[in-house]
């Protein structure tokens, strides 16, 4: 779409185009002049009910914790441990503050793959047979190069009742507030509805005040 910006970083381009999109969300006429993007007098209807509008920050690498901290609502890490969660979310309220802005305001929600069974044997055969297991494996030369999927999964919530509540809780000590986007793990429309409803009707009731 823009050849011309072939070997710009893609940090700055990501932060460069939040700041345009914030122009875009608050102003009748907007008009923007960066280093990648220029426009003026740019209407732009209907605009985001939310005021303002919630934009995450989406990604593991500090600079996605620094945009996080800066302009967004929320930090989205994805498939992260809870110590290093933890790590980032101190991270990320230090660089808020240096910011001028509350971290503690700012919405953690680590993204993660569900697949929940009562037997966590059969959890981790379905993860395996999953088209989403296919996904994460063509990611291993990129995203997750280095990072085995037996560790991946128990990064994520893959298991039993019992396992997924514990990881969850960990998460929400290590600082999550929310998990705005679990991946369910499934291969068809019955096996997500099935997932959806264990999940709602035996690990969410564990976190009545929200995870």
């Amino acid at each position: 779409m823009h050849p011309e910006l072939a070997g710009a970083p893609r940090g700055e381009l990501v932060a460069e185009g939040i700041e345009a999109l914030k122009a875009l969300f608050t102003q009748r006429v907007a008009g923007f002049s960066g280093q990648y993007y220029r426009f003026k007098d740019v209407e732009l209807y209907p605009k985001p009910k939310q005021d303002p509008f919630p934009m995450f920050s989406c990604g593991n690498a500090d600079g996605t914790i620094l945009r996080a901290a800066r302009w967004c609502a929320g930090w989205m890490p994805a498939g992260m441990p809870a110590e290093r969660l933890a790590t980032g979310v101190e991270r990320l309220r230090g660089m808020a503050a240096e910011a001028g802005r509350d971290g503690d305001a700012i919405e953690v929600a680590p993204q993660l793959v569900l697949c929940v069974d009562r037997n966590a044997v059969r959890a981790m055969e379905r993860f395996t047979t999953s088209q989403a297991y296919e996904h994460l494996v063509s990611l291993r030369r990129s995203t997750l190069k280095g990072i085995e999927l037996d560790s991946y999964a128990s990064q994520n919530l893959i298991g039993t009742v019992d396992d997924i509540v514990e990881r969850v809780r960990r998460l929400k000590d290590a600082g999550a507030t929310q998990l705005a986007g679990m991946i369910v793990v499934a291969n068809s429309t019955d096996e997500m509805r099935e997932q959806m409803r264990l999940f709602a009707a035996e690990v969410l009731p564990a976190f009545e005040e929200g995870p």
